[in-house]
């Protein structure tokens, strides 16, 4: 699936019967590290600081003062007043967050690109990778997926395994997210198909039985060159693309707030 992303609206609304994915544009946007440090707690301050290299560091400070800025637009708070709290495999849940109509979102990142899910009522996952054409994907279908899986990685033609490796795993991971599992030691339980529509439809999953009823999960195409998935409990749910850096969107006015 290759989205239409739209600009987005100065309020949006999360409805339970809609996921919103954001497409935030790294290297694009409006503000970087140093503008959005001061947004972010003292926490992710410290956890910034831990981080050497310096293109990891500012990936970090970005993705997650673009968090707040996001968040804060759905919730009507200044984007320093959020807080965060880790869920038990790490997962980061907002603070005050309770109840059915909770807002739930799940951010994932890759060279350049930010993708952030914001839905309420039900679990999300979202992953996206930069297809690597050099990944020694057999080797990795072969120790993280099942054996039908790396089979069928195996039985494409050379040039197409990257794409097809990335596309699973993006899946996987997604789903594991949404569940908030512990992530490497439960992709090899979870089974994907890669469906010729774009979607991926959980196959299997070890010891639960109704997951393909229980979950939807879509493959998605972000940018040339990148696979993503957003994974969401039920199958009553629409998704939206919305673009945030390359909309325009006047991310100062948030900081200001």
């Amino acid at each position: 699936m290759s989205p239409n992303w739209t600009s987005s609206p100065p309020r949006p609304i999360a409805r339970g019967d809609e996921v919103h994915l954001w497409r935030i544009q790294l290297d694009v946007a409006t503000l970087d590290a140093p503008d959005l440090l001061p947004l972010l707690s003292p926490d992710e301050r410290a956890r910034a600081d831990r981080l050497r290299i310096p293109a990891r560091r500012d990936a970090f400070v970005t993705c997650r003062g673009l968090l707040r800025c996001v968040l804060s637009r759905y919730l009507d708070v200044a984007p320093d007043r959020l807080r965060f709290r880790c869920g038990p495999s790490g997962k980061p849940v907002l603070e005050d967050a309770t109840g059915p109509d909770a807002l739930e979102f799940n951010l994932s990142h890759s060279a350049g690109i930010a993708l952030l899910a914001v839905t309420r009522e039900r679990a999300i996952g979202v992953d996206v990778e930069r297809i690597d054409p050099r990944a020694p994907v057999e080797r990795l279908a072969a120790r993280y997926f099942s054996p039908r899986e790396a089979a069928a990685i195996r039985a494409l033609p050379e040039p197409d395994r990257p794409g097809a490796f990335f596309a699973r795993w993006t899946c996987k991971e997604a789903f594991v997210k949404a569940r908030g599992d512990r992530l490497r030691p439960a992709l090899g339980r979870v089974e994907v198909s890669l469906e010729p529509d774009g979607s991926g439809a959980v196959l299997n999953v070890s010891g639960d039985p109704d997951a393909s009823a229980r979950w939807r999960a879509v493959r998605l195409a972000p940018a040339d060159g990148y696979a993503a998935a957003c994974v969401a409990e039920g199958h009553d749910w629409r998704l939206r693309c919305w673009a945030w850096a390359e909309s325009g969107d006047p991310c100062r006015a948030d900081i200001d707030r």
